[in-house]
C-alpha cells in the first residue's frame, strides 16, 4: 500500500487459514492487528471482501483509542449495501447517506474508501455510493475483520487490503494499476 509497513499485521489468537488468495476470517479466528494505527485522512483504502454472508453491521475495519472509535461498517437489507463509517464518540456519528448498491449474488466484492476532512466517499464493484456526509477531522484503523471493540466482525474471505495516497499527481493511476491487479487475483471490477 502507499504506507507499505503501515498495513504489516500480525494474528492475535486462532491461526487463520488462506483460502485461495484470501484470508479465511470466522466468528473463533484470531483478530489482525495493524503494525501501527492508520489515518485513513487523504488515502483511497481499497479492499476485497467474498460478501455471500455479510450480515448488517458487519465490522470490516476498526479502532478504539479510549473512549473514542472509528469502524469501517457495512449496513445492509433487502435493497443492496452501503459502506460506511462510523466514529463514537459519546454518540455515534454515521458517515453515509449513500444509496444503496445491489451486490452480485456471489463473489468477490471490491469497495473502495476515501475520507477526507469534508466527506466520505464509497465505491462498491466500481459504483459510486456517496452521498452528502457530515465529516470528522480524521478517521483511524487499526484491525482487520472487526471494528468496535472485536465485535460484530467479518465472517468470510477477505482478500487484499491497499492504501493509496490521494491528491497527487499519480494517484489516479496508481488507484488504476491497483484495480487491475485486484481484478487478476480476485475477477473484481476495473
Amino acid at each position: 500500500g502507499a504506507l507499505g509497513p503501515t498495513f504489516n499485521a500480525t494474528v492475535s489468537g486462532n491461526p487463520i487459514p488462506i483460502s485461495g488468495n484470501a484470508l479465511n476470517l470466522s466468528s473463533t479466528s484470531g483478530v489482525i492487528s495493524t503494525a501501527t494505527t492508520a489515518s485513513l485522512t487523504g488515502v483511497r483504502l481499497i479492499f476485497v471482501v467474498n460478501v455471500e454472508n455479510i450480515v448488517n453491521l458487519t465490522r470490516f475495519f476498526g479502532h478504539v483509542n479510549g473512549a473514542i472509535n472509528w469502524e469501517i461498517s457495512a449496513s445492509v437489507n433487502a435493497s443492496g449495501l452501503v459502506v460506511q463509517g462510523r466514529y463514537t464518540s459519546g454518540t455515534t456519528v454515521v458517515l453515509s447517506n449513500s444509496p444503496r448498491i445491489k451486490l452480485p449474488a456471489s463473489g468477490f466484492c471490491l469497495i473502495e474508501v476515501e475520507f477526507s476532512a469534508t466527506q466520505w466517499k464509497t465505491w462498491i464493484n466500481g459504483v459510486a455510493a456517496t452521498g452528502t456526509n457530515t465529516s470528522v477531522s480524521d478517521f483511524y484503523i487499526s484491525t482487520i475483520g472487526s471494528g468496535l471493540r472485536n465485535t460484530d466482525r467479518f465472517i468470510g474471505l477477505m482478500g487484499d487490503v491497499v492504501r493509496v495516497l490521494t491528491g497527487r499527481g499519480d494517484s489516479t493511476a496508481a488507484i488504476s494499476a491497483v484495480k487491475s491487479v485486484l481484478n487478476g487475483k480476485f475477477g473484481t471490477p476495473l
